[in-house]
């Protein structure tokens, strides 16, 4: 299979990925006007619920495909034999993850308010079982994704806009995101299978498989519990009100996460291929991507801390002001949170270390646990999302250790503290900004296009490596 160039994989899912982040954000302040902190409490706590089962039915197959798939890519028989078994394992994992979920809904009298709306977010279990997500990556099929996720992204704006107009309208607003989720998930089956025959076969190399796919779902899982933890707990104790508040602040949190990870995404499959051909290619791979990680996340935690209150008053109004302490909590987290993520599909993954990617999560898990329980009980969503910032602190620090002997470290703090040193300068900037008397929008708009420019600035200054290099790119193009 022909390689295609990284710079246009990375700038292709970058769209993709921006485009992603920009559509939550035209529409949460819309949703969260409409549905008040109640609504949007109920379907953020059915949607916490549904993804356990979402997880179980994923079952760690997809970052086991990337993984093995990216060994098999030159290889059209021996790729479309394994596209078959992990096509069957898919359906298996669905089946079981939806027999799991009527139980649950059947016997559980605490999700009986909610069982209508978990049903439904449900349908992206289907979803991800049929789209086979993992070979659009290992084909690098980047241009189709963002052209499909933009195509269903305007759909999603066009129904949301149409048929979300009141607060009873929340199973209007659940059914619209699972339209969306599903029409992904079959477009991308269609495409799938223009490139690979997909077979249900039954052989000994299903359970082969079950046993490496079982020890990445439990890695997962763990990862999925304690993620979600925080809002299960929240809305267990406090109720839809608390929930309706940090889901404002998490909000942003998990799009800026997930811009950030789709980068290591598109990373992890060369990475995978890089390791054992070329290591020192692949070094130098991880050194860049750790950088471009950083010196995103950083100023991202840094700006949106000292922005928290007009970030929040845009995402939900004033009424949502009470997240502006998770939000600068959360933000923090983000480092840690995408760093562990590195380490773990960027390093151990890929050398058959998931043991450790297990422990690290399963203890991230009981920590989480323990943790959420203590200051959610005095702090509500402040509470949670210190939980959570602790946690992946921990859990970040277990696999950089971890990671740590199959990398080469040089590099890394130097970069570091010039990012945190461009970082600090924003502080002074915000506070002399704010003594101006201009208006709202004004006065955000020169807080971010100043910081932005100081931060570029002050890192050329430094020689940063990262921002060299970013430099010389643009130049070329």
């Amino acid at each position: 299979m022909k390689r295609k160039s990284m710079s246009l994989n990375v700038l292709l899912n970058g769209i993709k990925t921006v485009l992603s982040l920009l559509f939550p954000l035209i529409t949460f302040p819309y949703i969260t006007r409409v549905l008040s902190p109640e609504g949007i409490g109920q379907a953020n706590y059915a949607s916490s619920i549904a993804n356990y089962f979402i997880l179980i039915g994923g079952l760690g197959i997809a970052s086991y495909a990337i993984r093995e798939g990216a060994k098999r890519s030159y290889q059209k028989e021996e790729l479309e034999k394994f596209a078959d078994e992990m096509w069957t394992v898919s359906l298996m994992a669905a089946v079981f993850a939806y027999v799991c979920l009527f139980v649950t809904l059947i016997f559980s009298v605490k999700l009986h308010n909610y069982r209508w709306l978990i049903a439904i977010y449900s349908f992206q279990i289907l979803s991800n079982a049929i789209g086979m997500e993992w070979v659009l990556n290992i084909y690098e099929e980047y241009a189709y994704v963002t052209i499909r996720s933009v195509i269903f992204q305007i759909l999603s704006l066009v129904l949301l806009f149409c048929f979300v107009r009141n607060p009873e309208d929340v199973y209007r607003y659940v059914i619209i995101q699972m339209i969306s989720t599903v029409g992904i998930g079959l477009a991308n089956h269609i495409y799938v299978r223009k490139k690979l025959t997909l077979k249900i076969i039954w052989s000994k190399k299903i359970l082969e498989h079950l046993r490496p796919i079982l020890l990445i779902f439990s890695t997962t899982l763990a990862t999925a519990i304690y993620v979600n933890l925080d809002t299960t707990m929240l809305g267990w104790i406090w109720g839809d009100e608390q929930v309706g508040y940090y889901t404002a602040a998490a909000k942003l949190y998990n799009i800026v996460k997930s811009l950030i990870n789709s980068v290591v995404t598109v990373y992890a499959v060369r990475l995978s291929s890089l390791y054992y051909q070329d290591k020192t290619e692949y070094d130098k791979t991880f050194k860049e991507v750790f950088q471009l990680i950083t010196g995103l996340t950083i100023p991202m935690a840094v700006g949106g801390s000292l922005l928290r209150n007009e970030i929040i008053v845009i995402l939900g109004g004033k009424e949502y002001l009470a997240a502006t302490g998770s939000l600068a909590v959360l933000l923090a987290s983000l480092i840690f949170a995408t760093l562990g993520n590195l380490f773990g599909a960027g390093v151990l993954l890929i050398v058959k270390k998931e043991k450790y990617m297990f422990a690290a999560t399963l203890t991230g898990t009981f920590v989480n646990m323990v943790l959420n329980y203590i200051f959610i009980t005095k702090m509500k969503c402040t509470g949670a999302a210190i939980a959570t910032l602790i946690t992946e602190i921990i859990v970040c620090t277990i696999l950089a250790v971890k990671a740590a002997p199959y990398l080469c470290h040089r590099g890394f703090i130097r970069h570091q503290m010039k990012v945190i040193i461009a970082c600090i300068l924003f502080i002074p900037i915000v506070w002399g900004i704010n003594q101006l008397m201009i208006g709202f929008w004004m006065k955000l708009a020169c807080k971010i296009v100043v910081c932005i420019i100081t931060y570029i600035v002050t890192l050329l200054l430094l020689k940063d490596e990262l921002a060299e290099q970013m430099i010389k790119r643009n130049q070329r193009v």
